[in-house]
C-alpha cells in the first residue's frame, strides 16, 4: 500500500512552509463551497429484435498462455436489466485559493425491479480528494506546487499507455518552474478491484514544456516507473519477479484547440532488451469539427504491447459478484448464481457505464504473446433545436494478436450508443437510446457485453453544473 505516514509529512511540510513563505495573501474569510449533484437512470428492458441477447466474445487466454473460451455466450443479470439509478452528491471545500477538499458521496439503486430497501442492491460509497496548490519565489522565477491524494475517477498518466480509463487511489506532486515540470505519481493496489495484479504503482517523470504560438505548444518528457506484484500472487514469487521497473518517454504537440497529436513508448527492464517484447507504445490524436449545429471528434489510437511488457498482469479471480448466490425463491422457483447478484467485494460502479472500453486490461488479457490494436472513438452531436438533439457515440478497437485463436488473429470490438435526447430544462436531459453495449459483471476488470442485437434504452440523466 501507498506509505500514509510518507504523504502525511509531506502534507505537512508544505502546509508550514506555505503558512511561512507563500506568495498569496491570506485571508481568513477566504473560505469557498461547492455543491452539486450528478444523476442518472438507466433501463435497457429489451431488444430490437427479440428478448436473447447473445454477444460476440474473443477467446483469450489464461495466466499461463492457455486458450480461455468465454464462459458466458449471453448478457448474464446486471443492474441495467433491471432499472438502476445512481446519484453523484459533489462537494468541494477550499480555503484561500490553496487548499481543497473534494467529498462526493455516490448512491446506488442496482435493481428498481428486484423491490424496496433490499441491501444486497444498495450501494453507498465516497470519492475524496484532499488538494494543495501555491505558487513560491525560486531563482527569480515563480514556483508552482500543486499536491492531490485522494481518488482519482477516470485516471489517466500521461499519454495513457498503462493508467488510462481506470479509477486509483494514491498521489500525484507536481512542481512546475519555468517551462520544466516534475510530477511523482502514485498509484494503490490494482491488483484487487481492478484484477491487473499491479500492486503499489511509483512513477517519476521530468517534462519540459515549448509555447510554439498562441495556440501551438510541444511538451515532451522522460519517465521511470516501478512496478511491483501482489504478494498474494506465489506463482510470480516462484520466479523471482515481484518488481521491476519500466522507463519511457512521452510528447504531445498541440497543433490547435481542435487537434493535438501524442506518443508514448515504454520498455521494460527484462534480463534481456527486446523491444518487440519488452516494449509497448501508443500514437494516438484527438480531433474536433465544429460547425453550426453538428459537431464530430475522432480520437484515432495505435498501440502495441509485447508480451514480456504485459507479463503476470492478469488477475481473473476478482469478480462483481457474490461467489455463492444459488437459491429458491419461497414459491419454490430456483434462481442461479447470477440473479440479484451485482455486489460482490468489489464494485462495478453504474457510473462507469459510461466509461470507454479500451483500458491496458483489454491488452493484458492475452498473456504470453505481442498484441497490438487499432482504436478509434468517435462522437457526432447534431442539435435539431434548443432542447432537441441526437447523438452518437461509437467505439472500435481491433485486436491483432500474435497467435491465432480459433483460427483468427484478428478480433474487433464495436461498441455504438445512438440516442434521440429531449432537454427540457439546463442540465437535464431525457434519452431514448440504442445500443449494442451492457454492462459485463463477469470478467476481472470493469468491461462490457457486445451484443449481437441491439437494445432498445431508456436514460434519465442530470448533469453537473460546470
Amino acid at each position: 500500500m501507498i506509505n500514509l505516514r510518507r504523504l502525511t509529512l509531506i502534507w505537512v511540510i508544505i502546509v508550514l512552509s506555505n503558512n511561512a513563505f507563500g506568495e498569496n495573501p491570506k485571508d481568513s474569510s477566504a473560505l469557498q463551497f461547492k455543491f452539486d449533484i450528478e444523476a442518472q437512470s438507466f433501463y435497457q428492458p429489451t431488444t430490437l429484435l427479440g428478448n436473447k441477447t447473445d454477444v460476440f466474445a474473443d477467446v483469450v487466454s489464461d495466466r499461463w498462455g492457455n486458450a480461455e473460451k468465454p464462459t458466458y455466450k449471453t448478457v448474464t443479470d446486471n443492474p441495467l436489466i433491471h432499472g438502476a439509478f445512481y446519484a453523484r452528491i459533489k462537494s468541494e471545500t477550499s480555503y484561500n485559493k490553496k487548499y481543497s477538499l473534494k467529498l462526493d458521496l455516490v448512491v446506488e439503486d442496482r435493481g428498481m425491479s428486484y423491490g424496496i430497501n433490499d441491501l444486497n442492491k444498495i450501494v453507498v460509497f465516497p470519492i475524496y480528494q484532499f488538494g494543495f496548490v501555491d505558487k513560491y519565489k525560486f531563482l527569480n522565477d515563480s514556483l508552482r506546487i500543486a499536491l492531490h491524494v485522494g481518488s482519482f475517477i477516470n485516471n489517466k498518466l500521461h499519454n495513457g499507455l498503462k493508467i488510462y480509463n481506470v479509477d486509483t487511489q494514491g498521489s500525484d506532486l507536481t512542481l512546475e518552474w519555468r517551462n520544466f515540470n516534475f510530477n511523482l505519481h502514485e498509484v494503490g493496489d490494482l491488483s484487487f478491484g481492478i484484477g491487473l495484479a499491479l500492486a503499489d504503482y511509483t512513477d517519476v517523470s521530468l517534462g519540459y514544456n515549448v509555447k510554439l504560438s498562441k495556440e501551438k505548444s510541444l511538451n515532451f518528457g522522460i519517465n521511470y516507473n516501478l512496478n511491483s506484484y501482489p504478494p498474494i500472487d506465489k506463482i510470480l514469487e516462484i520466479y523471482k519477479v515481484p518488481k521491476y521497473n519500466n522507463y519511457g518517454v512521452f510528447s504531445k504537440y498541440t497543433a490547435s484547440k481542435n487537434a493535438n497529436y501524442y506518443f508514448q513508448f515504454e520498455l521494460r527492464n527484462a534480463p534481456y532488451i527486446n523491444i518487440k517484447e519488452n516494449g509497448a507504445f501508443v500514437i494516438g490524436s484527438n480531433l474536433n469539427y465544429n460547425f453550426q449545429k453538428l459537431s464530430i471528434s475522432f480520437n484515432p489510437e495505435i498501440r502495441y504491447y509485447g508480451w514480456m511488457y504485459n507479463y503476470g498482469h492478469k488477475e481473473d479471480s476478482i469478480t462483481f459478484r457474490q461467489k455463492n448466490n444459488s437459491g429458491t425463491f419461497p414459491n419454490g422457483v430456483k434462481y442461479n448464481n447470477t440473479y440479484l447478484n451485482t455486489v460482490g467485494r468489489y464494485l462495478y460502479p453504474l457510473m462507469n457505464f459510461n466509461n470507454q472500453f479500451s483500458q491496458w486490461a483489454v491488452y493484458t488479457d492475452y498473456q504470453y504473446q505481442n498484441i497490438a490494436g487499432l482504436e478509434l472513438r468517435t462522437s457526432i452531436h447534431w442539435q435539431f433545436s434548443e432542447k432537441l438533439f441526437a447523438k452518437m457515440d461509437v467505439e472500435s478497437c481491433t485486436l491483432i494478436k500474435e497467435h491465432k485463436t480459433e483460427d483468427k488473429k484478428t478480433f474487433t470490438y464495436l461498441f455504438y450508443t445512438s440516442s434521440i435526447v429531449y432537454q427540457p430544462v439546463k442540465y437535464i436531459s431525457i434519452a431514448l437510446e440504442i445500443s449494442n453495449k451492457m454492462m459485463n459483471l463477469d470478467k476481472y476488470y470493469q468491461t462490457f457485453y457486445m451484443c449481437k442485437q441491439p437494445l432498445i434504452g431508456i436514460s434519465i440523466c442530470k448533469a453537473l453544473s460546470k
